[in-house]
């Protein structure tokens, strides 16, 4: 993978994380466990710092693009 594509949906709070690969492929879901809107039933319920890092170990390294 050499490039990642943020979408926030236009809200200003993370909910859910996910990283799809440059072929489209899902390499990385987890929901943010300090959302409101997610239970604690939600699977992979993670705190929103441990979201951030491992997206900055994800990314690191890698191309952005602007729309």
């Amino acid at each position: 993978m050499n490039f990642v594509v943020i979408d926030t949906e236009a809200r200003p709070e993370l909910s859910e994380l996910a990283i799809v690969n440059s072929h489209g492929s899902l390499i990385y879901e987890a929901f943010s466990q300090e959302h409101p809107n997610n239970s604690k039933n939600t699977p992979n319920l993670k705190s929103l710092k441990t979201l951030l890092i491992d997206f900055l170990s994800i990314v690191d390294g890698k191309k952005g693009a602007s729309p």
